[in-house]
């Protein structure tokens, strides 16, 4: 968390700062990854997790299925003679959130 820290990933919330509407704290815990180098924590949080309320994610707006398209991808993806290939596994992290939006995915 103290890399999430120093990239901005994730920001304190101060003391005098105030909720709007609704707050949802999202429960997390570490997963051990003892194969990996660099790596060997990762930070799992759990959006489907209630206590007395809605889950965050039963508040959140239910995209259709992406399966039929990711379909299409995997066949051109075999289609042609060169493939190009990404490790995105951080690129989550890159995803950057309404401000409006901040109160909703707070952990302690």
């Amino acid at each position: 968390m103290k890399d999430q820290l120093l990239h901005e990933i994730i920001e304190p919330v101060l003391n005098e700062a105030k909720d709007h509407g609704q707050v949802h704290y999202l429960p997390h815990r570490p997963v051990l990854r003892d194969e990996k180098i660099t790596s060997k924590v990762r930070i799992v949080f759990d959006a489907s997790s209630a206590v007395g309320g809605p889950s965050l994610n039963e508040c959140l707006y239910a995209e259709p299925s992406l399966t039929t398209s990711f379909y299409g991808v995997l066949l051109r993806f075999r289609s042609q003679k060169i493939a190009f290939i990404a490790d995105i596994e951080k690129a989550f992290l890159e995803i950057v959130l309404s401000p409006l939006d901040h109160d909703n995915v707070r952990f302690l």
